[in-house]
């Protein structure tokens, strides 16, 4: 492979996740803004929701940043379920032609469909190829998706699984999100496979995005008075919201002043169908739909905030933002079993409780747990954000990806 002009890497970063998502805002662009701003020449491909490519004000907004760091942009429009193999035919023309034209040393894949697709390019060209790994294919076309579809027969889901774990294998460098992801990596598909650089980079927040500061929040949501439960991210999939609200209910019996606020850019409908059948007062619950840089506003006004997760395998290496952002913002959270590094995180640094067991026994038992943390409100919010510090911070992050880049690019190069 032909190293790129002087003595600048070039990378593509390729991922179906939009930059005008929420998500792709907070989770995507500070890492290759913070990459390219340690001189890291980035393409970024990405696949993005035809509501956001009609939307010239969002797209105008991304562009600038991305222009005041050099980071070139192209962006396709993403198609949901089958039509992510027209997404992928799609891309491998125009990633072949990019990685040319750009003369492009590293591809970076983030997630399964972008390694479908960067792979099989990166090696016929003599490119190096980091597999961005958020969970597992099975995960990511089973799992994480709320009806049955073709991938569920047992046949094709085992071989989704091999696919998967040969792109592990046979990548220059793994990323996974959490420890207990990678040591099962390297004990495993990666024992013996020294030269494969694999490490663990959390989902992690811009702490000065979360630092205390003014701002208003919708009046027409009155917390005062109120010991708020938090929620905040997608609904559906595999949060369990009928066993969060389980979990408000067990502590409205104890706490009359208790409300459950939801934030989210999911359908609120999804959220109020759960509360009525729950037979949750409609005084008792809020749903709001707030930007990225509010969310810090509203996390601040709560007591807790509450994150169950289906325990499924593909958790073991996940790293729920929301975890990250409720630490950030000073707030313990309550929390089940099997979420990647998260048990070990709250129970060892006491932010927050483990829930053993999702019914009535085991939300008496985490509401114990919360009764005695908040005895000392103080202590327990410094070391809420002094782990989000430790963890999830988005230089702590930045420095990882920094670190991996130049451990392939130099082998490469010597």
């Amino acid at each position: 492979m032909e190293a790129g002009k002087g003595d600048m890497k070039k990378a593509l970063y390729i991922t179906n996740l939009g930059l005008m998502d929420n998500l792709g805002m907070t989770q995507i662009l500070p890492y290759i803004t913070g990459l390219a701003e340690r001189g890291i020449g980035l393409r970024v491909l990405s696949y993005e929701k035809k509501e956001n490519l009609e939307n010239k004000s969002k797209i105008r907004d991304v562009e600038n940043r991305l222009k005041l760091h050099a980071i070139k942009w192209t962006a396709l429009r993403y198609h949901n379920r089958w039509g992510n193999l027209y997404d992928i035919l799609a891309g491998f023309f125009i990633v072949t032609a990019l990685i040319f034209r750009d003369r492009t040393d590293i591809i970076h894949a983030r997630a399964s469909i972008p390694i479908i697709l960067g792979w099989p390019i990166a090696r016929l060209s003599g490119r190096k190829i980091i597999y961005d790994r958020r969970g597992t294919m099975k995960g990511d076309f089973i799992d994480d998706v709320d009806l049955e579809n073709i991938f569920s027969l047992k046949f094709l889901s085992d071989i989704l699984d091999k696919i998967d774990k040969f792109f592990v294998r046979h990548s220059d460098a793994v990323v996974v999100l959490s420890e207990r992801s990678k040591e099962l990596l390297k004990k495993n598909e990666l024992a013996g496979k020294e030269k494969i650089v694999c490490d663990s980079i959390p989902c992690c927040v811009d702490m000065n995005r979360f630092k205390q500061r003014n701002g208003q929040t919708d009046e027409g949501v009155d917390l005062r008075g109120k010991f708020v439960v938090a929620y905040a991210g997608s609904l559906g999939t595999c949060y369990l919201l009928n066993e969060m609200i389980d979990f408000f209910k067990a502590l409205k019996e104890t706490n009359k002043n208790a409300f459950f606020l939801i934030i989210t850019h999911s359908d609120g409908q999804v959220a109020r169908s759960c509360f009525s059948n729950k037979r949750v007062a409609c005084q008792d619950y809020a749903i709001v739909d707030v930007g990225p840089d509010e969310v810090s506003l509203w996390l601040r006004k709560c007591a807790c905030s509450v994150m169950f997760i289906k325990e499924v395998e593909c958790k073991i290496g996940s790293s729920p933002t929301k975890f990250a952002e409720s630490l950030a913002s000073g707030v313990p959270v309550i929390i089940n079993k099997g979420i990647g590094d998260t048990e070990e995180i709250v129970c060892v640094n006491r932010i927050g409780c483990l829930v053993e067991s999702l019914d009535d026994e085991g939300y008496r038992r985490a509401l114990s747990c919360l009764g005695e943390l908040l005895k000392d409100e103080a202590a327990l919010k410094k070391r809420c954000k002094d782990v989000a510090g430790r963890f999830f911070s988005m230089e702590l992050g930045i420095e990882k990806y920094e670190g991996i880049y130049n451990h392939i690019y130099e082998r490469e190069v010597r």
